[in-house]
């Protein structure tokens, strides 16, 4: 079992949204799929990953970061 977390936050308005899955990992062995996905995905540490992970998700949560109400 994997967690994987997603989000964004914008300072200035202070709004953002978060969203979690959760579910079992493996590695993706098709060729095909690994050419896609590295097509698509830039890894955030940059350059270029070792290996593509499938996550089957089982469960999916979020949520949305409202700006506050004014005073």
């Amino acid at each position: 079992m994997v967690a994987f977390e997603a989000d964004e936050n914008d300072p200035v308005s202070q709004a953002g949204w978060s969203v979690i899955v959760t579910g079992t990992a493996s590695l993706e062995r098709d060729p095909g799929q690994v050419a896609r996905w590295r097509r698509v995905l830039t890894p955030c540490t940059g350059g270029q990953g070792d290996c593509v992970v499938r996550v089957r998700p089982d469960l999916v949560t979020g949520y949305r970061l409202l700006r506050p109400p004014a005073p």
